[in-house]
């Protein structure tokens, strides 16, 4: 017998793509069936954020996948693309050079305006304003060498106030051990900000970088409740890092 979630998985891309052609979303439905990738990736998106984002920062936007996944299928108002890596961040203005609703900014988010040091790895996924662990690229069968460079940092309260956004439906967060500190940059801005995506780890990875239960207790005290929590990597055996949803309390999901 075939597994329910099984067909349920094989099934999706269809359903997705009808629903899109009901939405008189033609093109996007043909966009679908060419570009697999983002369309599997706007999916995941709908599913775990099932409500209206009209206006979205991504912060540590690297390459633009997951922006551009949120653009397909919120298709938003606005989007703040933040990147600190400055030659990923003239990748992303080139990539949306033709969506003016999608703004770029190269800095680093932090609790204080500046300059920092960041570490950009051979593996640059994995670049950050802080160092990694040593060893932990390697255990994954992935390179260990870094450089570093000095970049300019700001609060995100007011790289958000800079880009004439006032309120936030979505703030995403993948900026590699350095999300508390851009959270305690936010400011007033939290109190605007109605769901929060956030990378989460669950032993040290990056040095000085913040784990679960240290996010978690500063977004529960900022009135924020956790809503979903997703493991990238339970078939090790071992969850070291995952992503998380926090809900603003007067926010709701459908």
């Amino acid at each position: 017998m075939l597994d329910r979630r099984f067909l349920l998985r094989k099934f999706r891309p269809a359903r997705y793509t009808a629903q899109l052609v009901c939405q008189g979303r033609n093109a996007d439905a043909l966009t679908i069936l060419r570009e697999r990738r983002l369309g599997y990736a706007a999916m995941e998106w709908r599913t775990r954020l099932p409500m209206p984002c009209h206006t979205i920062v991504d912060a540590g936007a690297h390459t633009g996948e997951v922006s551009a996944a949120l653009d397909f299928a919120f298709r938003p108002a606005r989007i703040l693309a933040i990147e600190a890596n400055p030659v990923r961040a003239a990748g992303l203005r080139s990539r949306f050079a033709a969506r003016p609703h999608i703004r770029v900014t190269a800095v680093a988010l932090a609790e204080n305006k500046g300059t920092l040091p960041f570490f950009i790895q051979d593996f640059d996924a994995a670049s950050s304003l802080f160092q990694l662990r040593e060893g932990y690229l390697a255990s994954l069968g992935l390179p260990e060498g870094n450089r570093r460079i000095e970049v300019p940092a700001q609060r995100l309260e007011q790289v958000v106030a800079d880009a004439g956004i006032a309120e936030v439906d979505l703030l995403k967060l993948d900026c590699q051990g350095a999300e508390l500190r851009i959270l305690q940059g936010a400011g007033d801005l939290l109190r605007r900000i109605r769901h929060i995506y956030t990378e989460v780890t669950f032993e040290p990875i990056y040095a000085q970088g913040a784990q679960f239960h240290e996010l978690h207790a500063f977004l529960r005290s900022a009135g924020f409740r956790l809503a979903q929590l997703h493991a990238d990597d339970a078939e090790r055996g071992s969850i070291s890092q995952g992503d998380a949803l926090y809900v603003r309390g007067d926010a709701s999901l459908p």
